[in-house]
């Protein structure tokens, strides 16, 4: 009824654990494995199992089930093994260090192949000297004829190896028996179920991470931390507390709850300002201020009851890459009084900071994505009225490095082709014309000040543009931005707003005059780049049209419910989608990924550059616009911002 569990760390230390407390033979083997994991778990500082499989070949029940431990402070990978077969019984829990992980599974899978009808017959009835030895491992345990186990001053679980506590309405999770929880993609840390330190009870979740980036660092200064199985929070709640051992770090820790509808919010406990254990509350507001926000399946845009808590995510907002280890205990639901001693608690609520995190991989179909880095550079323009002139803007897609790259132009389109070059409208006096920039230096193409604008092919040698030089307003193409003659241009069609896909895709914002009528309107495009144009929306305020980089999907702005919104629709024609509701929202671009959309709203108060997920989820702002957004002689709506790398 005893099992020695050895543990051998580099072959230069070799520590063993008796473990008692096992049943002897007569139980099943699924109860035996729960009694082994339980006094393993009491054994070792952590304990993790995966999932248990079982087969059975030629009356011999085998069970197995993959464990990762951690012992003398390394991680080590290992299995149990159970083997019955009538009256006989073999059990094993065996490790080895987690980069010797290849060869612990080969030796592991000559054990169990080794575990056949015929030679656990033929060990038990014949065991002579003069017998050969066997190739492989055979080993069989004959149960006593009156099994014992030996005391013990612990109690008994009843059962398996989970802790209870007593029943608690208010209580959403207590940490007493988690194990590993899932990673994202950005791999800077992990999470799982601790014996070092409590709040109350035995263990805490602990959350350790190391070297994680900072906000300069394109979006990826987070960690994703998905709990396999999501939890329900009981009733209605507006708002949660938790007791977390802190570091003082300044990271943000925040709360991943999915809703009945299936969406995903993100609300925050806030930043970590604190050393030692302290409550921290968590407000459910979905009208908060950044980081809360719908981060996955975004629906009604409601919060619908009952919640389910699903990960957990830690932010690090700062400059500078950050290691740490923070505690998490006791998930309860806040009561009224909780809420007032949280509004007076210094750190309580979240500052904001310069810019916000991403989402999202999933552990299973209804779990949400993980973040994925914002890349690349985004171009808009700002009126500077101390210049009387418009100025080009970067920054990049995260929300950092804001500076000015060009005064003298507006409406920036970055080129695929060659990286770093964008086509803009020149509005300096003598560069009033369609112009290329690059590395901060600008040319002019040809001079029309009725050309407006422009956007680049996929290879970025040729230009699409709005032109009012025959009245209009038309499409117009250059064919080679190294011609400095506007007479080289050729009229494509009746429109305005033309954009330029990475397919060759030409989509403009028109009426079909071409047609005789002119009474169709909306957002049109050439699907192959030349043939019969296809109308895509039927409301003559669509505009600002842009493509994604895969070429199935058009997001453009329309004013048809009295507000400006974007709207997404199947470039090949199908049923529009509503991405925005609050404010007005416009000038959509599709990051070079084709992972996310980046516009502008005034929904807070101000112009500020917002993104989101291509599906209309996760809408957050990553800065305020200057004030001279807007300004200018130009209307915003006739205004373009451009995602390039």
């Amino acid at each position: 009824g005893d099992v020695i569990f050895a543990s051998v760390d580099g072959l230069k230390r070799v520590q063993v654990r008796h473990l008692s407390n096992v049943s002897a033979t007569h139980a099943s083997i699924d109860v035996v494995l729960d009694e082994l994991l339980q006094e393993a778990e009491t054994a070792f500082q952590q304990i993790e199992v995966g999932v248990r499989t079982r087969d059975e070949i030629n009356g011999i029940i085998r069970v197995r089930q993959p464990i990762t431990a951690e012992v003398l402070g390394a991680i080590f990978f290992g299995e149990t093994l159970a083997v019955q077969h009538e009256d006989e019984a073999f059990l094993i829990l065996a490790a080895a260090p987690l980069s010797q992980k290849p060869t612990f599974q080969q030796v592991f899978e000559v054990i169990i192949g080794s575990f056949k009808l015929n030679q656990v017959r033929a060990a038990a009835a014949s065991p002579t000297p003069e017998a050969k030895p066997t190739p492989t491992l055979i080993v069989v345990l004959k149960p006593t004829a009156t099994p014992t186990r030996k005391p013990s001053s612990k109690p008994k679980p009843t059962s398996t190896s989970r802790v209870t506590r007593p029943s608690d309405p208010n209580l959403v999770l207590d940490f007493e028996n988690e194990l590993r929880w899932l990673i994202g993609d950005q791999k800077y840390g992990t999470a799982y179920g601790t014996r070092e330190k409590a709040a109350e009870g035995q263990r805490a979740l602990k959350i350790q991470y190391e070297n994680l980036p900072g906000a300069r660092n394109r979006g990826e200064h987070f960690i994703v931390l998905m709990r396999p199985q999501s939890v329900t929070i009981p009733g209605q709640p507006n708002a949660l507390k938790a007791q977390v051992f802190g570091n003082n770090d300044n990271a943000f820790l925040n709360l991943w709850l999915r809703d009945a509808d299936g969406e995903v919010w993100q609300f925050t406990f806030g930043q970590i300002h604190h050393t030692g254990w302290k409550t921290l509350y968590l407000p459910i507001d979905p009208e908060g201020e950044w980081p809360v926000d719908i981060v996955q399946h975004k629906r009604n845009a409601k919060l619908d009851y009952p919640l389910k808590l699903v990960g957990l995510v830690v932010d690090n907002t700062q400059t500078e890459p950050i290691s740490g280890v923070i505690y998490v205990d006791e998930l309860r639901l806040a009561e009224q009084e909780d809420l007032q001693i949280a509004e007076k608690s210094p750190g309580s609520s979240p500052t904001k900071p310069p810019v916000a995190s991403k989402e999202t991989p999933t552990t299973s179909a209804e779990e949400p994505m993980a973040p994925v880095a914002l890349i690349g550079h985004i171009a808009y323009s700002i009126w500077n009225p101390g210049l009387k002139d418009y100025q080009i803007q970067l920054v990049n897609a995260n929300g950092t490095n804001s500076h000015t790259y060009y005064v003298g132009a507006t409406q920036p389109d970055f080129c695929l082709h060659p990286r770093g070059r964008m086509v803009a409208d020149g509005t300096k006096a003598g560069l009033e014309g369609i112009m290329v920039i690059e590395n901060g230096q600008a040319r002019e193409v040809f001079p029309n000040t009725t050309d407006t604008l422009p956007a680049c092919s996929p290879e970025g040698q040729r230009v699409v543009f709005e032109s009012r030089r025959e009245g209009g307003p038309h499409i117009w193409i250059h064919p080679d931005i190294n011609i400095h003659d506007d007479l080289a241009s050729t009229r494509f069609t009746f429109g305005e707003y033309p954009s330029w896909s990475s397919k060759w895709q030409i989509i403009w914002k028109g009426c079909d005059y071409w047609a005789g009528s002119g009474g169709n309107c909306g957002i049109w495009v050439v699907p192959d780049g030349w043939g019969s144009p296809l109308r895509l929306s039927s409301d003559a305020s669509d505009t600002a049209p842009d493509v994604a980089p895969d070429g199935q999907t058009v997001v453009f702005m329309s004013h048809r419910t009295g507000t400006w919104q974007v709207y997404s629709v199947p470039a090949y024609g199908g049923e529009l989608r509503q991405l925005t509701t609050q404010g007005d929202n416009g000038l959509p671009t599709w990051s070079p990924d084709g992972r996310d959309i980046a516009f502008v709203s005034n929904r807070d108060g101000g112009w500020g550059l917002w993104v989101m997920h291509a599906d209309g989820s996760y809408q957050r702002k990553i800065i305020t616009l200057e004030a001279g957004f807007g300004a200018g002689p130009i209307d915003w709506t006739r205004q373009r911002i451009s995602w390039g790398p």
